[in-house]
Protein backbone atom coordinates (compact mmCIF):
# COMPACT_ATOMS: atom_id res chain seq x y z
CA UNK A 1 0.00 0.00 0.00
CA UNK A 2 2.55 2.17 0.93
CA UNK A 3 4.74 1.43 -2.72
CA UNK A 4 1.99 2.59 -4.47
CA UNK A 5 1.11 5.72 -2.55
CA UNK A 6 4.71 6.02 -3.03
CA UNK A 7 4.34 5.48 -7.03
CA UNK A 8 1.35 7.76 -7.04
CA UNK A 9 3.09 10.30 -5.29
CA UNK A 10 6.29 10.40 -7.70
CA UNK A 11 3.95 10.84 -10.59
CA UNK A 12 1.46 13.55 -9.00
CA UNK A 13 4.15 15.58 -7.78
CA UNK A 14 5.73 16.56 -11.33
CA UNK A 15 5.80 19.73 -13.75
CA UNK A 16 4.37 17.46 -16.23
CA UNK A 17 1.04 16.28 -13.68
CA UNK A 18 0.32 19.95 -12.77
CA UNK A 19 0.61 20.84 -16.75
CA UNK A 20 -2.11 17.43 -17.37
CA UNK A 21 -4.35 18.86 -14.47
CA UNK A 22 -4.44 22.00 -15.96
CA UNK A 23 -5.61 21.16 -19.15
CA UNK A 24 -8.07 18.67 -17.84
CA UNK A 25 -9.20 21.29 -15.62
CA UNK A 26 -9.52 23.73 -19.05
CA UNK A 27 -11.39 20.83 -20.44
CA UNK A 28 -14.06 20.44 -17.73
CA UNK A 29 -14.60 23.69 -17.42
CA UNK A 30 -15.20 24.12 -20.98
CA UNK A 31 -18.14 21.21 -20.94
CA UNK A 32 -19.30 22.93 -17.76
CA UNK A 33 -18.36 19.92 -15.44
CA UNK A 34 -18.34 22.18 -12.30
CA UNK A 35 -17.19 19.98 -10.21
CA UNK A 36 -14.70 17.86 -11.67
CA UNK A 37 -13.08 21.23 -12.70
CA UNK A 38 -12.95 22.45 -8.50
CA UNK A 39 -11.56 18.94 -7.34
CA UNK A 40 -8.88 18.84 -10.15
CA UNK A 41 -8.87 22.67 -9.28
CA UNK A 42 -8.06 21.52 -5.50
CA UNK A 43 -5.45 18.70 -6.49
CA UNK A 44 -3.86 20.77 -8.25
CA UNK A 45 -3.28 23.09 -5.55
CA UNK A 46 -2.30 20.29 -3.35
CA UNK A 47 0.44 18.68 -6.20
CA UNK A 48 1.92 22.48 -6.04
CA UNK A 49 1.94 22.91 -2.51
CA UNK A 50 4.10 19.50 -2.34
CA UNK A 51 6.13 20.31 -5.60
CA UNK A 52 7.31 23.43 -4.65
CA UNK A 53 7.04 23.42 -0.69
CA UNK A 54 5.44 26.87 -0.03
CA UNK A 55 5.16 27.19 3.81
CA UNK A 56 1.57 27.57 4.73
CA UNK A 57 1.32 31.31 5.62
CA UNK A 58 2.47 31.75 2.08
CA UNK A 59 -0.31 29.69 0.86
CA UNK A 60 -2.60 31.11 3.04
CA UNK A 61 -1.74 34.85 1.33
CA UNK A 62 -1.75 33.70 -2.42
CA UNK A 63 -5.38 31.86 -1.15
CA UNK A 64 -6.45 35.57 -0.43
CA UNK A 65 -5.28 36.78 -3.24
CA UNK A 66 -6.54 33.91 -5.53
CA UNK A 67 -10.13 34.50 -4.77
CA UNK A 68 -9.78 37.87 -4.57
CA UNK A 69 -8.84 37.73 -8.47
CA UNK A 70 -11.73 34.91 -8.75
CA UNK A 71 -14.14 37.27 -7.42
CA UNK A 72 -13.48 39.81 -10.11
CA UNK A 73 -12.99 37.21 -12.74
CA UNK A 74 -16.52 36.29 -11.83
CA UNK A 75 -18.31 39.33 -12.15
CA UNK A 76 -16.80 39.46 -15.76
CA UNK A 77 -17.85 35.81 -16.61
CA UNK A 78 -21.56 36.19 -15.32
CA UNK A 79 -21.43 39.44 -17.23
CA UNK A 80 -19.92 37.80 -20.64
CA UNK A 81 -22.93 34.88 -19.67
CA UNK A 82 -25.64 36.79 -19.31
CA UNK A 83 -24.82 39.46 -22.35
CA UNK A 84 -24.59 35.79 -24.77
CA UNK A 85 -27.71 34.55 -23.38
CA UNK A 86 -29.93 38.01 -23.84
CA UNK A 87 -28.39 38.59 -27.10
CA UNK A 88 -29.36 34.64 -28.58
CA UNK A 89 -32.59 35.44 -27.69
CA UNK A 90 -32.73 39.26 -29.61
CA UNK A 91 -30.84 37.20 -32.55
CA UNK A 92 -33.69 34.38 -32.74
CA UNK A 93 -36.77 35.96 -31.46
CA UNK A 94 -38.72 35.54 -28.44
CA UNK A 95 -39.67 32.61 -28.25
CA UNK A 96 -41.70 30.29 -25.12
CA UNK A 97 -38.73 29.42 -23.46
CA UNK A 98 -36.97 32.87 -22.96
CA UNK A 99 -38.78 33.16 -20.18
CA UNK A 100 -37.11 29.95 -18.39
CA UNK A 101 -34.15 30.85 -20.18
CA UNK A 102 -34.17 34.08 -18.35
CA UNK A 103 -35.13 32.46 -14.84
CA UNK A 104 -32.13 30.29 -15.14
CA UNK A 105 -29.32 33.41 -15.45
CA UNK A 106 -30.56 35.09 -12.27
CA UNK A 107 -27.53 35.23 -9.76
CA UNK A 108 -29.04 33.10 -6.56
CA UNK A 109 -30.27 30.41 -9.46
CA UNK A 110 -25.91 30.45 -10.70
CA UNK A 111 -24.84 30.20 -7.56
CA UNK A 112 -23.06 26.71 -8.10
CA UNK A 113 -21.69 28.10 -11.70
CA UNK A 114 -20.60 31.51 -10.04
CA UNK A 115 -18.78 29.81 -7.31
CA UNK A 116 -16.95 27.17 -9.83
CA UNK A 117 -15.86 30.43 -11.70
CA UNK A 118 -14.56 31.93 -8.41
CA UNK A 119 -12.52 28.45 -7.56
CA UNK A 120 -11.55 27.47 -11.04
CA UNK A 121 -10.36 30.86 -12.71
CA UNK A 122 -7.65 29.91 -14.52
CA UNK A 123 -9.56 27.43 -16.65
CA UNK A 124 -12.46 29.23 -17.22
CA UNK A 125 -10.22 32.51 -18.17
CA UNK A 126 -8.03 30.00 -20.70
CA UNK A 127 -11.43 28.81 -21.97
CA UNK A 128 -13.29 31.88 -22.53
CA UNK A 129 -9.59 33.60 -24.14
CA UNK A 130 -9.39 30.38 -26.48
CA UNK A 131 -13.06 30.46 -27.06
CA UNK A 132 -12.89 33.67 -28.16
CA UNK A 133 -9.70 33.11 -30.43
CA UNK A 134 -11.69 30.57 -32.10
CA UNK A 135 -14.74 32.35 -32.57
CA UNK A 136 -12.77 35.22 -34.06
CA UNK A 137 -11.46 32.63 -36.88
CA UNK A 138 -14.55 31.52 -37.61
CA UNK A 139 -15.98 35.24 -38.13
CA UNK A 140 -12.63 35.79 -40.41
CA UNK A 141 -14.19 32.31 -42.19
CA UNK A 142 -17.64 33.48 -42.50
CA UNK A 143 -17.22 37.09 -43.59
CA UNK A 144 -14.15 36.98 -45.97
CA UNK A 145 -12.80 33.80 -46.57
CA UNK A 146 -15.84 32.34 -47.42
CA UNK A 147 -15.92 32.96 -51.28
CA UNK A 148 -12.55 31.11 -51.33
CA UNK A 149 -14.00 28.31 -49.89
CA UNK A 150 -16.97 28.21 -52.10
CA UNK A 151 -14.39 28.68 -55.03
CA UNK A 152 -12.89 25.70 -54.17
CA UNK A 153 -15.88 23.44 -53.56
CA UNK A 154 -17.38 24.94 -57.01
CA UNK A 155 -14.33 23.72 -58.51
CA UNK A 156 -14.02 20.12 -57.20
CA UNK A 157 -17.89 18.98 -57.85
CA UNK A 158 -18.05 21.15 -61.15
CA UNK A 159 -17.42 17.42 -62.63
CA UNK A 160 -20.45 15.68 -61.31
CA UNK A 161 -22.32 17.55 -63.18
CA UNK A 162 -24.71 18.71 -59.48
CA UNK A 163 -27.11 21.13 -59.43
CA UNK A 164 -26.14 23.09 -55.97
CA UNK A 165 -28.60 25.22 -54.20
CA UNK A 166 -27.63 28.94 -53.53
CA UNK A 167 -27.18 29.53 -50.04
Amino acid sequence: MIAILAFIGAILFTWEALVVLFVLGIICEYNEWRGFAIFIAIVSAICAYFFFSVPLVTVAEYSAGYLVIGFIWSFWRYKRHVDKVVDEIKENGRRSGDTTRLEYLKPTRMVGTIVAWVIVWPFSFVENFTQDIIRGIELVIKKVLHKVYNAIYASAIKSLDVEEKKE
